[in-house]
């Protein structure tokens, strides 16, 4: 009787603490984005992040985002330039972070008219 009120207190505590961290939750969906460029009508493809918390949501571009990111730093062009290199010496002109898709959407939630 004594381990099941412990257990009952315990699995309360518990459900008490993940009540409370609700609205510090946020979630990443992550999706493989494929697009044709008119100019060329070649197929380019973007990892796209959407980013949801309580607050609202953003989406961008995952590459966009690190290539931004990476400029931004300390001998972040020379990285850059480290990064294109390499990649052009195997072969491949897209192992490295580059400005892909140009978008940001943010949309912020209004809690007033929920």
């Amino acid at each position: 009787m004594n381990k099941q009120i412990i257990l009952f207190f315990l699995l309360l505590i518990k459900v008490s603490y993940a009540v409370g961290q609700e609205d510090s939750m946020s979630y990443r969906a992550v999706y493989d984005f494929e697009y044709t460029v008119w100019a060329d009508e070649a197929k380019r493809n973007d990892k796209i992040f959407l980013d949801l918390n309580k607050d609202g949501s953003f989406c961008y571009s995952a590459y966009t985002y690190e290539s931004d990111s990476l400029m931004n730093t300390p001998n972040g062009e020379e990285t850059f330039r480290q990064l294109v290199t390499a990649a052009l010496s195997k072969g491949n002109t897209t192992d490295f972070p580059y400005r892909r898709s140009k978008f940001m959407i943010t949309k912020k939630m209004d809690r007033n008219r929920l």
